[in-house]
Formats: C-alpha cells, sequence, structure tokens
C-alpha cells in the first residue's frame, strides 16, 4: 500500500510550486542542501502540510517535532532516481489524501495509479496528519 506517496513521475511539479510561491525558500533549501527551509514557520509547515483551518495549537504542536528530511533522497525523488513502475509486480493499492498541500493528491494519485496500473483511492482526511485529524470532515 503506498499513502500519500509522490507519484514515480517524481517531485519536479512540487518542487517548481515551492519555488514560485517561495523563491527565498526554495533558494535557502537548494543553498544548504536542507529542506528544513520548507518548514522553518509554523505558515510554512501550515502551507506545505497542513489544511488552512487545521487548529493552530496542534499545527504548533507538530511543527515543534518537524526536522529535516535527506536533500539527496529529495532530488532523487525530483528526477535522478525514479522508480521504475514496471518492475513491481506485487498487488499494490495506492491511497491519497482529498486536502494533500504538498503532492495535489488528485493528479499525484491517478497518475500513480495509471502508472502502475493499481486500484487507487482517496481518504478524505483534511491533512497528511491524517491520525490526528481523522474525527474532522
Amino acid at each position: 500500500m503506498l499513502l500519500s506517496s509522490p507519484s514515480p513521475a517524481g517531485l519536479l511539479g512540487t518542487a517548481l510550486r515551492i519555488a514560485r510561491r517561495r523563491p527565498l525558500v526554495f533558494a535557502r533549501v537548494n543553498l544548504t542542501f536542507s529542506l528544513l527551509p520548507v518548514v522553518a514557520t509554523p505558515q510554512l509547515a501550515r502551507e506545505a502540510f497542513f489544511s488552512a483551518d487545521f487548529p493552530d495549537e496542534e499545527l504548533l504542536t507538530y511543527w515543534k517535532q518537524m526536522q529535516d528530511e535527506s536533500y539527496r533522497a529529495f532530488l532523487d525523488m525530483v528526477a535522478l532516481d525514479l522508480p521504475d513502475p514496471a518492475k513491481v509486480k506485487a498487488p499494490m493499492l495506492v491511497l491519497g489524501v482529498a486536502r494533500d498541500n504538498m503532492l495535489k493528491p488528485a493528479k499525484s494519485t491517478q497518475r500513480q495509479g495509471r502508472i502502475t496500473r493499481r486500484p487507487q483511492s482517496f481518504l478524505t482526511w483534511r491533512t497528511t496528519v491524517c491520525s490526528s485529524n481523522a474525527g474532522r470532515a
């Protein structure tokens, strides 16, 4: 099962969206080889991972726990080492969160389902922080 995973086509669209919306953040990411600038403030974290109506208190709780991610892995997911879905023979279910700010699931999950030729479904939680938001519709 893949849950809110990037499309096999890569994260180039996500990277370009960050560059367009937040050019200084994008520059810091690439100058420091760190993804931490993407979530450097609670507002940036909200833009990346949370819905606009996600409660501020909960956002701060999650934001305080955020840490850096692998810049090299990000580059691999943008374009350098994209997966070959034809090699995957195991059964797979592709799930996307309907209001995912980072991956734009309507495109990503549908594209992933087409590329992998696997069933796909959308969960109706508001953000990628599913366990906390499960009761909210």
